[in-house]
């Protein structure tokens, strides 16, 4: 069965394509419909659309905001009946937002994995990503044959909340790493 996709920004069409490379179909549904247009995926008209074609739908958002208006707009993934469904949430959210959407996906009968991802667009189209996620051991295990497929590295923290407080912990790592090499970078020119 087809895999969806929703959020094709750079990171997010590195990872489709990457699923389309090793095999998968993959159907897609994007708030920006010019930037889908190009990619040669089939189109879905509405998350709702998308959700009910496919077991599992990937999403990679920017933030909270957009993956609460992806599951609650009108014809949103909510909207669907999540029996046997599955949603794979790449973004970097708010760790309380995504608590919620646990158990708002959960009590429409759905599954949700929180599965932020740490890397870029190169190490995506190689399925080189690291991938922290956050759920029922059984969901986790259930989507990992996916996840395999992007991440090389990946780690199930179990409790929600806890793999998008571990991707903020080393966005910060990151942020502090940039901002000392820019430093020396500075003192080192100030050196001549």
């Amino acid at each position: 069965m087809a895999i969806g996709f929703i959020g094709l920004g750079n990171l997010g069409s590195a990872i489709a394509k990457r699923l389309a490379q090793v095999g998968e179909e993959v159907i897609v549904w994007n708030r920006t419909q010019a930037k889908v247009t190009s990619l040669c995926f089939e189109i879905a008209k509405s998350p709702k659309a998308l959700i009910e074609k496919c077991d599992t739908v990937l999403m990679c958002l920017f933030d909270s905001n957009g993956v609460r208006n992806v599951l609650c707009m009108e014809n949103g993934l909510l909207s669907a009946d999540l029996k046997g469904k599955t949603i794979i949430d790449l973004s970097t959210n708010h760790f309380n937002d995504v608590v919620e959407f646990h158990a708002l996906v959960e009590a429409k009968g759905g599954a949700y994995l929180e599965s932020p991802v740490l890397g870029s667009v190169m190490p995506a189209s190689k399925g080189e990503l690291t991938v922290v996620c956050s759920g029922k051991e059984e969901v986790f295990l259930t989507c990992k044959p996916i996840l395999e497929k992007i991440g090389q590295t990946l780690f199930n923290l179990k409790t929600p909340g806890m793999a998008c407080k571990m991707k903020l912990i080393n966005n910060l790592c990151l942020g502090s790493f940039m901002a000392t090499i820019a430093e020396c970078t500075a003192l080192g020119e100030s050196c001549g």
